[in-house]
């Protein structure tokens, strides 16, 4: 033992102090480093769990949000034509209300709730007759909100836009219309029919492909309007209702039997005859289902008389009936007037560009320079010669994707339309058959 010091001490010189203090220092450190270790994994848990709920939160309160903005958008048309909705103005009760999850923003809480009270009650727009709402496996679906006897007008409504029979004035009729009602179209089905990858169809094209109704008039040319209500009835081969339309375009659904509440009310998107195989190819090839209504899964061969002729769609409905849902206000309809306007300009300039076409073809003929190569360039020409006046005269701003799908039919049709010409008029002057 050392005078002067504690058992156990040792001087600063002493070899074996310097050695235990440096394992000491080394296992302080080791430990620090442990605990900073343990520290950090848990800080990692901590904030993969709280990622993971943020984004659960988020992925909730997006589904939520675009259930809220279907509703809204199925419900402001009912407030247009005075209809009472079933789920109401986007206000919760505070039973609802308290379902929310803690740390949710007022706008997701809103939205939140609204999803919550479609959930609970699972109506998404209802008025005396019927009801939208979720239709299994089919998304949303119209049925009886109360028992229907044979024979009654269910819905009558007028056209959400009109199309036209040309895909450039379609596109135009889509653009001039409000925010809300472009919305509504947008949250339609749709599904793209041109086989191609990539698709050349718009998203109106895919739209319209699906949801549009043939109508009936006395002009030369029929043409099929797009509906809000009407694109929520899904198909069935012997549909609960037949359709028919009124001389403007207003689409009437009458029963064809009596009616429960609480049955899915439904129409035909295609004439309901042949075979169970045959008509299942149309509906899959054009509306992208397979069709498992009964007279399907029965494979019941139906022909175009007796049974199914009450549900022909070749009616001329009465003008006078049930209240129209939709109808265009005094503003809409003087739009659609100026659009057509503006079509029939936009028209008389694409037949300028084909009359100069024509002479061009002609001309070469004459000179006897007609190539296949300068007969395709005269086509590009005329199809860049309308494009260029169609993007300088855009009052309604369609796009370039918009723009360049017209251009691209465009082509395709003025090919045609020169191929048509040029064997005309090599006929004529006598010249040996050619490929254009």
């Amino acid at each position: 033992m050392t005078p002067g010091k504690a058992d156990g001490a040792h001087r600063v010189d002493d070899p074996q102090g310097e050695i235990d203090q440096s394992f000491i220092l080394s296992e302080i450190a080791t430990l620090e480093l442990d605990d900073a270790a343990d520290q950090s994994t848990e800080k990692r848990k901590t904030e993969r769990n709280r990622r993971k709920k943020l984004n659960a939160r988020k992925n909730k309160a997006e589904r939520a949000r675009q259930e809220f903005e279907e509703r809204e958008i199925l419900g402001s048309a009912s407030q247009d034509t005075n209809i009472p909705l079933s789920v109401g103005s986007g206000k919760t009760s505070k039973s609802l209300a308290s379902d929310c999850f803690d740390g949710t923003s007022s706008i997701d809480c809103v939205v939140e709730c609204s999803a919550l009270a479609q959930e609970k009650t699972g109506v998404y727009f209802s008025n005396a007759m019927f009801e939208i709402k979720t239709s299994p496996g089919k998304g949303l679906g119209v049925f009886a909100a109360q028992d229907i006897q044979k024979e009654t007008e269910v819905l009558r409504e007028a056209p959400l836009m009109k199309c036209g029979v040309n895909w450039l004035i379609k596109e135009t009729f889509f653009m001039s219309l409000n925010e809300e009602k472009k919305n509504v179209l947008r949250s339609l089905h749709s599904h793209c029919s041109c086989d191609e990858n990539p698709c050349r169809e718009t998203t109106l094209m895919r739209i319209y492909d699906v949801n549009s109704f043939d109508i009936v008039s006395d002009k030369p040319k029929r043409t099929n309007y797009i509906y809000h209500f009407a694109s929520r009835i899904n198909h069935e081969c012997l549909p609960k209702m037949a359709r028919g339309n009124t001389k403007n375009g207003n689409l009437v659904f009458t029963t064809v039997r009596d009616i429960k509440r609480g049955e899915e009310l439904t129409t035909f998107y295609q004439v309901p005859i042949g075979t169970t195989l045959a008509r299942r190819k149309i509906l899959l090839s054009k509306y992208g289902f397979t069709c498992m209504c009964k007279a399907c899964t029965s494979n019941i061969v139906l022909n175009l008389c007796g049974e199914t002729l009450k549900y022909s769609p070749w009616i001329i409905a009465n003008e006078s009936g049930s209240e129209i849902l939709n109808k265009p206000t005094l503003e809409e309809m003087q739009t659609a007037k100026q659009v057509e306007s503006w079509f029939k300009s936009v028209s008389q300039a694409a037949g300028k560009a084909e009359e100069d076409m024509t002479i061009a073809i002609s001309n070469d003929l004459l000179r006897s320079q007609s190539t296949q190569e300068r007969r395709h360039l005269i086509v590009e020409n005329t199809v860049q010669i309308f494009d260029d006046y169609l993007r300088k005269n855009n009052p309604y701003e369609l796009s370039d994707q918009v723009i360049s799908a017209y251009r691209y039919q465009a082509t395709i049709l003025t090919f045609r339309a020169a191929k048509q010409v040029f064997n005309s008029l090599r006929r004529e002057m006598g010249i040996s058959p050619e490929e254009f």
